[in-house]
């Protein structure tokens, strides 16, 4: 049973990629929401920026992405509100690898 999920998985890449990417987002949503009592517009507005970032800057050198991420945690540290902005560097994170490895076939 194992191996026929494995197949499974390994024909559907770019569909378990996508749902992963879905995952996280839904699980950074679900945490800024209960545990750090956000409101739900935001912090679903904000999950869309990080996307919409990460589309528009996938073509980028990797250290980019970095200084991007790195640059927001600063700012979310100066503002007050690092775990947020830390759990929204997640969703960027996991846009951009989910990009990368979708793209990775069409260069």
């Amino acid at each position: 049973m194992n191996q026929e999920w494995l197949e499974k998985i390994k024909k559907n890449q770019l569909l378990v990629a996508i749902a992963g990417f879905c995952a996280v987002a839904a699980l950074v949503m679900i945490l800024c929401i209960c545990l750090l009592r956000e409101p739900i517009v935001p912090v679903c507005v904000l999950v869309m920026i990080e996307g919409a970032l990460a589309v528009l800057l996938h073509h980028v050198e990797l250290w980019l992405h970095g200084v991007l991420v790195l640059a927001q945690i600063i700012a979310g540290i100066l503002l007050g509100q690092p775990a947020l902005v830390i759990l929204c560097a997640v969703v960027y994170a996991a846009a951009t690898v989910t990009l990368k490895y979708m793209l990775s076939g069409e260069e």
